[in-house]
Order: C-alpha cells, then structure tokens, then sequence
C-alpha cells in the first residue's frame, strides 16, 4: 500500500486550451505509474477512476462529453486517444524533419533519437532508414564525417551511425594515402621531405603536376599504380 504515496504524472488537462505535451506522451507517463503502484492488477472500474483523477478538471470534463464504446478502463482510454489525436500534416511535419540540424556539441545519439521522434509522422514507410541516414549525412555538425560517409559505398544507417560515432582523430588518420614511389622516370626525385609518401586525401582524380601537396613539390601520376613529387 505504500507504493500509492508515489507522486501520479501531472494532470493532463487542468484548464482551458491546448495540453503542454500530447496524450501520447501523456498516456507513457501514466502507464509507467499505473505499473509502478502495481496498478495493473487493479479491476477495470479502479483504473478507469484513477485515470479519469489523473486528466485534470478540463479533462474531465472533456472526458465526460465523449462518447464511449464501452464504459471501462479500455473504452475510456480509445475514446481520449480519438479525441486528442492530432490531425497531421505530413508535409509540414517533413519539413520540420528535413530542417533539423545537429546542434554544435550535440552527440551523434541525441541528434538521431530527435530524428527519430520526429520522423514517426512523416509516413515514409519503408524509406524511414533510409531518409533518417540522408539527414544524418546532410544535417551532421561535423563537415569530417559528412566528407567519410559521402565515400561508403552501399550506406546504410546503421553503418553510418558507426562512422559518425568515431572520434575525429580516427577519421583524420583514415583520410590519408600511403604512396609508394615506383620506377621514378627521368626528371622526376623523391621528395624527402614527405614522410611515407603520405598525402591528405583527395576526392578527385591526381593529374600530372598539377595538384600541389606543399611549397616544396607537386603530387603527380602517370597511371594509377605509381605516385611521385616533382621539384617544385
């Protein structure tokens, strides 16, 4: 009997007007008091009072206006559900989904889970990963990760929870070649001064002497297979 001392939710409803959080998320904090206080074992007509206790003077009275199906517990909570049901926009709601960023030092878990939430009215079906992992990529705080999921081939968000999850020195050290200098030809010199012929990744493809690394030499192919530095 002790456990009916624990504070029940807010009441849903008090006065006039729109609730502060949806009956949904209501009902959760409800249900998690019902269980708490061994409520479930309670007969249906109890449930049903302390459900009505628990909705606040203005849901009451909205509550008592409603008709029901079946006057229990069941009945009463489909009738509330009906009635608070929010009519939704989809594309309004896939606006709001497509416009949220992550927020500068908001962890890549936190910026997916409001994803999440805010997907669940978008109705995209069997596209949901798929649009969540698009999001992900576009709206990521850190250009470092977008510029290595862009670089997997086959994505999946899974996959690209993985990688945003990876600390930025990690992807740094990934986003490196290692060259190995083959069969210099006449008039071009390895470059000392580059250690373990490592230069910073690029996207798109080495031409000949045109893509300079540092002051001191140009990074060049003649083929896909041998990379050199030309004296500057």
């Amino acid at each position: 009997m002790a456990l009916l001392s624990l504070q029940p939710p807010a009441v849903f409803l008090d006065c006039p007007g729109e609730p502060k959080i949806p009956f949904a998320a209501w009902k959760k904090l409800f249900d998690n008091y019902l269980l708490a206080i061994g409520g479930n074992d309670f007969a249906t007509e109890r449930k049903r009072a302390l459900l009505i206790h628990c909705l606040g003077m203005e849901g009451q009275r909205i509550y008592s206006a409603l008709p029901l199906a079946t006057d229990d517990y069941e009945g009463s909570v489909k009738a509330l559900e009906t009635y608070f049901h929010p009519k939704v926009n989809v594309v309004a709601e896939r606006y709001r989904f497509r416009q949220r960023a992550q927020a500068v030092g908001e962890s890549t878990d936190h910026y997916v889970a409001a994803l999440r939430e805010l997907v669940k009215q978008c109705k995209f079906g069997a596209m949901e990963n798929e649009m969540l992992q698009d999001q992900l990529v576009e709206k990521t705080n850190n250009a470092r990760i977008r510029e290595r999921l862009l670089m997997e081939e086959d994505l999946t968000l899974d996959r690209a929870l993985e990688i945003a999850r990876l600390p930025t020195d990690w992807l740094d050290s990934r986003t490196t070649l290692e060259i190995v200098p083959e069969n210099l030809p006449d008039g071009l010199q390895s470059n000392p001064s580059f250690n373990n012929w490592s230069f910073p990744f690029r996207t798109a493809p080495w031409t000949m002497n045109e893509n300079k690394v540092t002051g001191n030499g140009y990074a060049c192919s003649s083929d896909r297979e041998a990379y050199h530095v030309r004296k500057s």
